[in-house]
């Protein structure tokens, strides 16, 4: 056997594990597997063997989340450049310079805003090289959550290192952000954005848990591996709660807006939530960012597909091309932001 066929056949069988929680006859699941084939994504061949369960291992005692979230020493907290930013724009005569020069205070907040605002996706003519120039562009609406998408990048220099592999959970992030971005400007929605922002925050919860309960996360992720159960469901069984709630109880604690806050706290059960799309966008961009390999770990499944989600967007199977190019470019544009930024 040839070396081109036993990696043909490698290649099958990573992506028979990758979608192994959904129903292949689905069209918009068929639709990915095509794409994730035709683009040929490395990330099937970063997806590694199942790690055997530890033998004799006590299970994890269960955690409330509300008891983790109630010690502020450990509680991650809202940069003093975001809380300031916020109390700007809460006052209707904030202009656009007085904005930006609370930006500029913060270098890794100033990048982030420099390099999303000269990304392909705003497929600006020229290019802008001030924070004032940048706010304008995102205006003022817009740019409260666009830089509380920056605020990922200061939770990641505090998360313990080799707990999680950072730079693969800042792409799928982005992936997320993305796709959840070209999804709800192909519904006819305004402000996409706001989708970018809760799509790049939607696994917050899961750093969050790592830097307040490192012990508990070293425990965790060995077992989240050998689980066969989606991740989120994984989490719940050995913790009694998952990273979605945990995430939406930390925005809902920095007073975030309720759809930002809804969208990351549903993502994974957006049919609970029918009058409210953004959840439902978000699930189905970590759908196609797993499916085209950008998961946040080496071992990233695509979880089950909300039905409800993929009618209620509206979208067609040959819409996911689109979605699935969108996300790559923003990924490729991107990608070495939190490494620029992080010193």
């Amino acid at each position: 056997m040839d070396r081109d066929t036993v990696a043909g056949l490698m290649a099958d069988a990573l992506l028979e594990r990758r979608f192994r929680h959904n129903d292949g006859a689905h069209p918009a699941l068929a639709a990915l597997r095509e794409l994730a084939v035709n683009q040929g994504t490395d990330a099937g061949r970063r997806m590694v063997a199942d790690d055997p369960h530890e033998v004799g291992s006590p299970p994890l005692s269960p955690i409330d989340p509300v008891e983790l979230l109630q010690h502020d020493g450990a509680l991650p907290s809202l940069p003093t450049v975001y809380v300031e930013l916020r109390q700007r724009l809460a006052d209707p005569e904030c202009s656009v310079r007085e904005a930006a020069e609370v930006i500029t205070r913060d270098a890794g907040l100033t990048a982030w805003l420099l390099r999303v605002v000269n990304s392909a996706s705003y497929g600006l003519s020229g290019r802008v090289d001030t924070v004032t120039q940048a706010v304008a562009v995102v205006g003022m609406r817009q740019l409260e959550t666009m830089v509380a998408s920056g605020m990922l990048q200061s939770l990641m220099r505090s998360v313990p290192r080799g707990l999680v592999d950072m730079e693969r959970l800042w792409r799928h992030s982005l992936a997320v952000g993305g796709a959840a971005r070209e999804i709800w400007r192909l519904m006819g929605r305004p402000d996409p954005e706001r989708l970018f922002v809760a799509g790049v925050l939607h696994d917050v919860g899961y750093l969050a848990f790592v830097m307040m309960a490192p012990q508990k996360a070293a425990q965790l992720v060995p077992r989240l591996r050998a689980s066969h159960l989606p991740g989120h469901l994984a989490e719940r069984e050995l913790l009694g709660f998952d990273h979605a709630k945990l995430g939406g109880m930390l925005l809902h604690k920095w007073n975030m807006p309720v759809p930002l806050v809804m969208s990351v706290l549903r993502h994974h059960e957006p049919e609970s939530v029918p009058s409210m799309p953004e959840p439902s966008v978000i699930h189905l961009a970590d759908i196609v960012a797993r499916a085209m390999g950008y998961g946040p770990d080496a071992e990233s499944a695509v979880p089950p597909l909300s039905a409800s989600a993929w009618e209620a967007s509206g979208l067609a199977p040959q819409h996911l091309e689109a979605v699935a190019n969108a996300m790559t470019a923003m990924v490729d544009d991107l990608g070495t932001a939190v490494m620029c930024t992080t010193v």
